[in-house]
């Protein structure tokens, strides 16, 4: 999807910047990567971190079935362990009898801008965190307020119900979890870029409501029949956010 896409590239710049800013190290640097979805994004944040840390290792919980070709990598085969339990809470179980209370990653990150399909987000945020070692960080991608996720919010009553299982978990919730880890909250804005010409010049078809539908987390074209101007209006809102009307 259009915005799954503009994400997942705009937080591998981020990966790639914060490797660059990094220095050269052998000690061991253990990072656990939690239903990212996409073994072409791990493989990219593997290439990233890998180019600093000499020891690095890269443990994915909750992979897709396409993750299988990475541990086949002999490039990535030693470095990235692919967990076998069938979700987080069995394998941090797992993890805490085999490894000891005390146990556990420099780094978790996950990427929350995609719909995990989670029955309650914060409370698997919670278990990942509880992962940490003690000076261990944690990276959360996700959905912003600003530019299309503030237009969801004033146009939310016309635009009817979003989609089920959309990922919706607000930075203050997120910096809520942080905080009862006992973990300081630090915010970056990314900006991810989707082009929508297609979609503001051409009538409305499947494929404009599909974009519009993805960006906006509903059935654009069930809230477009029961609302004649609503498009139009969508439309203009987007034209007066977007980076072409900025005066930056």
């Amino acid at each position: 999807k259009n915005m799954h896409v503009a994400a997942f590239y705009a937080s591998l710049e981020w990966w790639r910047t914060k490797a660059l800013c990094m220095e050269v190290s052998s000690r061991p640097f253990s990072v656990l990567s939690l239903s990212n979805g996409s073994p072409d994004y791990d493989r990219e944040v593997v290439t990233h971190l890998s180019s600093k840390c000499r020891a690095l290792s890269y443990t994915i919980v909750e992979p897709s079935r396409a993750h299988s070709r990475l541990a086949e990598d002999p490039r990535l085969s030693k470095i990235i362990t692919l967990s076998p339990a069938s979700n987080l809470e069995e394998f941090a179980k797992s993890y805490r009898e085999t490894k000891g209370a005390k146990a556990g990653f420099d780094v978790v990150h996950v990427s929350l801008w995609r719909n995990q399909g989670w029955a309650d987000t914060l409370a698997t945020l919670q278990t990942a965190l509880g992962l940490l070692n003690a000076n261990g960080s944690a990276v959360l991608f996700c959905n912003g307020s600003d530019g299309v996720f503030k237009l969801r919010s004033r146009f939310a009553d016309r635009l009817g119900p979003t989609t089920p299982g959309a990922a919706t978990a607000s930075e203050e919730s997120l910096a809520k979890v942080m905080s009862s880890c006992g973990l300081d909250t630090r915010t970056e804005l990314l900006r991810s870029l989707v082009d929508i010409t297609s979609c503001t010049t051409f009538t409305p078809n499947a494929f404009v409501f599909r974009t519009f539908s993805d960006m906006l987390l509903c059935n654009m074209e069930t809230a477009a029949a029961k609302d004649a101007t609503l498009l139009s209006e969508l439309t203009s809102a987007m034209l007066d956010t977007s980076v072409a009307s900025s005066s930056e």
